[in-house]
């Protein structure tokens, strides 16, 4: 490793330890996917289940896993912030993990790798300051080194 789409020796992408033991591939990217989300503190959920009384920040993610070797897939995560802390907060987190990503990130899993790209467009802005919230929809690629 580093996996990359350059497949040269131009690659500078980053390498990011995830995984667990003995899982299946889909179970491996999502648990890849996880690692690299959970970098920013800021709470996680899936984006059909949000536990009752959650406060925000918070990121949902909804992932679409590629369906084989060295397949990509594009999907979206969200970050929600509270409208009362103005735009900076969402705007500088946003640009964490755009950081994050680089030019792609390989993120190591049980059964290979994945390689996380910013996908396009990256950040959307949602907001919808009367219902008390800031929210920017945030664009992934993913492709998949997972055997």
């Amino acid at each position: 490793l580093p996996i990359c789409r350059k497949r040269d020796e131009s690659c500078r992408c980053a390498v990011q330890k995830g995984g667990a033991f003995l899982m299946g591939a889909a179970e491996a990217i999502t648990t890849a996917l996880n690692s690299f989300f959970t970098l920013f503190d800021v709470p996680v959920y899936p984006e059909d289940f949000v536990p009752q009384g959650t406060s925000l920040p918070y990121i949902t993610v909804l992932p679409v896993i590629p369906k084989g070797f060295d397949e990509s897939s594009t999907f979206h995560a969200r970050l929600w912030y509270p409208v009362d802390g103005g735009k900076l907060p969402i705007i500088r987190k946003t640009d964490e993990m755009r950081a994050a990503l680089g030019d792609g990130l390989t993120i190591e899993c049980e059964g290979g790798a994945i390689l996380l790209c910013a996908g396009n467009p990256w950040a959307q802005s949602m907001d919808n300051p009367p219902e008390k919230y800031l929210c920017t929809y945030l664009t992934f690629d993913v492709t998949s080194f997972v055997v």
